[in-house]
């Protein structure tokens, strides 16, 4: 996600907030939280949506999906057991693998993301693990790897499933020792870290096709965390929804203190492809362009509006 991600955590939603903005019979008053402005669409106030849920840290808990996900962080965190972490992309794993570190032992050792994707196969080994001078062509300096780099803390891996084959059994032998070996060295070097991997692929499927090493995924997943997407948890968009308006009123120095009702609604009848990263990214946009301190539907990005013209018409 392109905000700040809070140090403690926070995650995700509430029956609550939708049963009290959900719109009111006809002829009665607005619902609780919400008022009918003079265009007659009814607003839903910012500190609605923002209070209207439970919070940890930054972020709201209430859905039974993202309570038993909370369980298992906390079920996990006072240990330094390896987890693997999976959900569609844009589920938000990271917001999952952050707390599993800053709620464990070591909260104040170093927190090292690194995505498998942008691993350079030629140099996957020492880019994980290290070199020492004149390893091989260029290697003019020693390099400590990410793996040594995280030492004390936790290296969070993500997209696993695209960590190059070759390399799979090399990160199985120092999950195993906790060791690692620089390239070109014969000295081994103990680390003491969280691993903490992430994944939006199959990686049982990618074990059936030999893709995957089924030894590396037998020790990932033996602790494993699973995030569902955003479609799954509708409750949880309003929210979001107010989340994600708090967040980047502070970034773009906004004070986007409403919603209308309607707005709401196209947003909860979207299927949200990209998941919680799409829903930050179409609130972004959003509060850009609101005027008067109001995000309208006519301020949400067109793929949803389109794909819910039918359903929701907000009053001129």
């Amino acid at each position: 996600m392109s905000v700040p991600i809070p140090t403690r955590w926070s995650i995700f939603c509430s029956k609550s907030v939708v049963q009290h903005i959900d719109t009111p019979a006809s002829g009665t008053q607005p619902a609780k939280g919400a008022t009918a402005n003079g265009d007659g669409a009814e607003m839903v106030s910012l500190a609605h949506l923002v209070h209207s849920a439970d919070r940890l840290g930054g972020m709201v808990v209430r859905s039974a999906q993202v309570r038993k996900v909370l369980k298992s962080v906390s079920q996990l965190s006072p240990y330094k057991a390896t987890v693997l972490i999976s959900g569609e992309s844009g589920t938000g794993k990271e917001l999952v693998a952050r707390p599993l570190h800053t709620l464990g032992p070591v909260p104040n050792g170093p927190f090292v993301t690194l995505n498998c994707s942008n691993l350079v196969e030629s140099l996957a080994e020492s880019q994980l693990f290290g070199h020492v001078r004149g390893a091989f062509t260029d290697a003019r300096d020693e390099s400590q790897g990410y793996f040594r780099s995280a030492n004390g803390g936790t290296q969070f891996l993500d997209e696993i499933g695209e960590l190059p084959l070759k390399l799979q059994p090399k990160l199985l032998r120092s999950v195993e020792t906790h060791e690692v070996q620089p390239v070109g060295s014969s000295h081994c070097y103990k680390v003491n870290l969280r691993l903490v991997a992430a994944t939006n692929r199959d990686l049982r499927a990618m074990v059936r096709a030999g893709q995957f090493r089924d030894d590396l995924y037998f020790r990932m997943s033996a602790a494993a965390i699973f995030i569902p997407p955003l479609r799954e948890r509708r409750e949880a968009i309003p929210a979001f929804i107010g989340y994600f308006i708090e967040q980047y009123n502070r970034l773009f120095g906004k004070n986007v203190s409403e919603i209308s009702r309607a707005a709401i609604d196209v947003l909860c009848a979207y299927q949200w492809p990209g998941n919680v990263r799409e829903l930050s990214n179409a609130i972004e946009s959003a509060v850009i362009l609101s005027e008067n301190n109001r995000i309208v539907v006519s301020d949400l990005p067109e793929t949803g509006r389109r794909r819910n013209r039918r359903r929701v018409v907000e009053p001129a």
